[in-house]
């Protein structure tokens, strides 16, 4: 399993490309092993990681591998608002003005809210997905709607 998501991984990510991982970047015994730096040192890109709740050992072992670690993040890509974070919320900051909310952790059982989507790999063929072909999924989505703001017309 760890060489065909090692493969898959270094198929669409390039040496220089900015991966976020939104967590449990390895999880089992392994991971607190020499497997672990021998792993991450296999991936391209320049991976900045949103904790899981698996990545305690990963924070430990491997920190000097990723660009930064963090709880949750907001971010800029090609003009879009995207907010990041390990798990699925149902209301995020700026969700109604068509800001991204991207997750991982539910493995597919959390179904979408407006422009929040699971992009953890088991979702994704075991593959990062790229803001391109996210881009072209959220672009037919329609910002969510809150009951409370059924009336409500935003602006991004």
């Amino acid at each position: 399993m760890d060489r065909a998501l090692i493969s898959n991984w270094n198929s669409v990510v390039a040496k220089e490309d900015v991966v976020y991982h939104l967590g449990d970047f390895a999880f089992g015994r392994e991971a607190k092993t020499a497997w672990l730096p021998m792993l991450a040192n296999e991936l391209q890109g320049k991976i900045h990681l949103i904790k899981g709740n698996h990545d305690k050992v990963t924070v430990e072992h491997i920190p000097f591998r990723f660009e930064s670690i963090q709880d949750y993040d907001e971010i800029e890509v090609e003009g879009q608002r995207i907010v990041l974070f390990h798990y699925g919320l149902r209301t995020w900051h700026h969700d109604l003005r068509g800001v991204w909310h991207l997750y991982g952790h539910s493995h597919g059982g959390l179904p979408p809210l407006g422009k929040s989507l699971d992009i953890g790999v088991d979702s994704w063929s075991f593959t990062p997905v790229s803001f391109a072909r996210l881009k072209a999924v959220m672009d037919k989505r329609d910002v969510g709607k809150h009951p409370q703001f059924e009336n409500f017309v935003g602006s991004v």
